[in-house]
């Protein structure tokens, strides 16, 4: 799951189900900053396609953009950020170190519950360990 903010304090916004998983989940948490002459999340999907091989992983990655940038998918071509700054402050947080609100104490009628996480008190995790995270990342 990649999760990005604008501030200056790592602090992403989740839905509750987000963080339900049975499987290892890890969160990329970037911090990014507008540049005129940045890259757009486009730009970043087309450079991301062309290191696929297999199509349906081709296919999953649109699908995931789609999806996340809605109708706003056109006009996110005009926003550029940083890319340096980005991968500088690229961070990678295991699941399970979030602390989350489990399913049996939300109230039944309760639904689309969001919160902020303050990962600022979070252990990241160490990424120079032989194993890069961003090379073995599955789509």
């Amino acid at each position: 799951m990649v999760k990005s903010t604008s501030k200056y304090e790592r602090i992403h916004n989740f839905r509750a189900s987000q963080l339900e998983s049975k499987t290892p989940l890890f969160i990329a948490s970037l911090l990014v900053i507008e540049s005129g002459n940045g890259k757009t999340v486009l730009n970043l999907k087309d450079e991301i396609e062309k290191k696929l091989s297999k199509t349906t992983n081709k296919i999953k990655l649109n699908e995931v953009v789609l999806e996340t940038l809605g109708l706003k998918y056109l006009s996110s071509n005009r926003f550029k950020f940083d890319y340096n700054y980005c991968l500088e402050n690229l961070l990678f947080f295991n699941l399970e170190d979030i602390p989350v609100i489990e399913k049996k104490c939300i109230p039944e009628n309760y639904s689309k519950l969001s919160f902020e996480v303050d990962f600022t008190i979070i252990k990241p995790l160490e990424t120079d360990s032989g194993f890069n995270l961003i090379d073995n990342c599955i789509i």
